[in-house]
């Protein structure tokens, strides 16, 4: 079955048709299309994958037959305490990138904050990703990561606006 697309045959409810779901950007957009409305089942799919196509392209989201699964991060960069190897004798901080050029292969690389510093090893880290992206999907995919808010401290209250809640990690 086309990506994006459900076939839907339920004989209780008279029920038979595609069923379409465009996810972009934490919105769902979707639509059922009719075996008896639209003319019969090919010409269903067919409305189908056009509104899917149409939609996608509305929205500005990457056309691809792979199949992205979505996680909870908003990035692929990421801090790590690394130790390659088992005989591997340096250990330390570390931007890593994590990345699949191809179906079944991951790839990874990093950056060392030891030897670029926490802002140079981050800003490489994320150029880096940007520069997969567009060689793996034609554009960005995702924007810059956003910064987290920190969890309240004992001093810090919702009522006072000089107070940067921005996370800042040490």
């Amino acid at each position: 079955m086309a990506k994006s697309i459900s076939r839907i045959d339920q004989e209780e409810r008279k029920t038979h048709g595609f069923f379409v779901r465009v996810c972009f950007n934490k919105k769902i957009h979707s639509k059922f299309f009719s075996d008896k409305r639209c003319g019969g089942r090919h010409k269903a799919l067919m409305k189908a994958q056009a509104w899917r196509n149409e939609m996608e392209s509305k929205l500005g989201k990457p056309r691809t037959d792979r199949v992205i699964v979505a996680r909870e991060k908003t990035t692929s960069v990421r801090r790590a305490l690394v130790s390659r190897g088992s005989k591997a004798k340096t250990k330390g901080l570390v931007y890593e990138v994590t990345y699949s050029p191809e179906p079944n292969k991951i790839c990874r690389t990093s950056f060392s904050i030891k030897k670029y510093g926490e802002e140079g090893a981050k800003k490489m880290a994320l150029e880096f990703r940007k520069q997969k992206e567009l060689e793996m999907y034609g554009k960005t995919i995702g924007d810059s990561p956003k910064t987290r808010k920190s969890k309240k401290t004992n001093n810090q209250t919702d009522s006072n606006p000089d107070i940067d809640s921005t996370n800042t990690e040490s």
